[in-house]
């Protein structure tokens, strides 16, 4: 049963809110767990815990029916486990996840090739929109695939340690409306973005492009 998924989830972290140890159902009276028909839990929102700490262990894709994860602003470290990469969806031990927030935490990891493919996944009637990765340790490059998401209005992964080009394919992201990659060690030439016209807030600030000609 997930509700024991997630108490032994919860025991690799520490500094949970107090409700966690006051109670032995999850799905009754902890702070931040939602649950649907009592036992399956669906969404886990844990923002502005700042501190909260540990790692996200593989038992996280025990959580078979989790859609929602949100840890912003906590402590958490380590690398994002695969459990949580939508690439490999058909298989059992990964998760459909419809909204991941992990920013403002310190992870380490790279930011997956398979990102766009969120874009292929039906959560109720959820579309994926947002996508907030900044103020982590992630690494790496931003993926191609990124331009698959279509139906994008913000994307933040400023505040990392990403390197390489920006994707050209960044440009089919007609519907941003927040693209912030800045304070991170991005290099070349800078897209172009001219048919981007909802993009009202950009920042690029804080990487070594190449100055335009």
């Amino acid at each position: 049963m997930e509700v024991y998924a997630l108490r032994s989830l919860s025991g690799e972290w520490k500094n949970g809110p107090l409700s966690w140890r006051h109670s032995d159902d999850p799905c009754g009276n902890w702070d931040g767990v939602n649950c649907s028909n009592s036992i399956r839990v669906t969404e886990l929102d844990f923002s502005n815990n700042k501190y909260l700490n540990g790692q996200l262990p593989p038992s996280i894709g025990n959580l078979k029916k989790l859609q929602t994860l949100i840890l912003i602003g906590c402590k958490f470290s380590g690398t994002i486990p695969v459990e949580l990469d939508e690439e490999q969806e058909s298989d059992d031990s990964h998760l459909n996840l419809c909204h991941r927030s992990l920013n403002a935490n310190h992870f380490t990891s790279r930011i997956p090739a398979s990102l766009g493919r969120l874009a292929d996944l039906v959560c109720s009637s959820m579309n994926v929109k947002h996508i907030l990765l900044d103020s982590n340790n992630l690494s790496g490059v931003i993926p191609e695939s990124i331009g698959l998401l279509q139906k994008l209005e913000v994307l933040r992964l400023d505040r990392n340690n990403l390197i390489g080009l920006v994707p050209q394919s960044i440009s089919n992201l007609t519907r941003l409306k927040v693209l912030n990659f800045a304070n991170n060690e991005l290099t070349g030439m800078i897209p172009n973005m001219t048919g981007m016209h909802a993009l009202y807030n950009l920042d690029l600030s804080n990487n070594s492009f190449d100055p335009s000609e």
